[in-house]
């Protein structure tokens, strides 16, 4: 081969790996802008599963419940509730794997060391 051809070879060679890069950003690119969207939906879907549970309760009540949730803290709130729902004999599943095993401690219905219960106590602070 001839230099002209070595360089011919080189200088396409340079150019299949910058199309190559190329084409490896417009990817990423378009992945990034995929996520966003699945994001989106992900969102819209809370949204939509939220204000249906909110029409099976009065917006007030749902707030009250919400706040009460806050006070009592999320992860036993959430603990709550699924061994209440064991305890009616619903199937319960952990809420994103966050839900921790909820004892007697963390029951609302426990009893504090003043003998009301813990949902009693919070309430009488609210």
């Amino acid at each position: 081969m001839d230099r002209n051809g070595q360089a011919h070879e080189v200088v396409s060679m340079s150019a299949k790996i910058e199309r190559e890069k190329d084409a490896i950003r417009q990817a990423e690119q378009d992945l990034a802008e995929r996520r966003k969207r699945l994001e989106e939906m992900e969102q819209e879907e809370l949204t939509r599963k939220l204000d249906k549970l909110v029409r099976r309760v009065s917006i007030e009540k749902a707030i009250a419940i919400l706040d009460y949730a806050v006070a009592l803290r999320p992860a036993a709130t959430i603990g709550v509730l699924e061994m209440a729902l064991k305890d009616a004999g619903g199937k319960t599943e952990p809420v994103r794997n966050q839900a921790p095993s909820a004892g007697l401690a963390n029951r609302s219905d426990a009893p504090t060391e003043s003998g009301e219960s813990k949902s009693d106590a919070l309430m009488a602070g609210a």
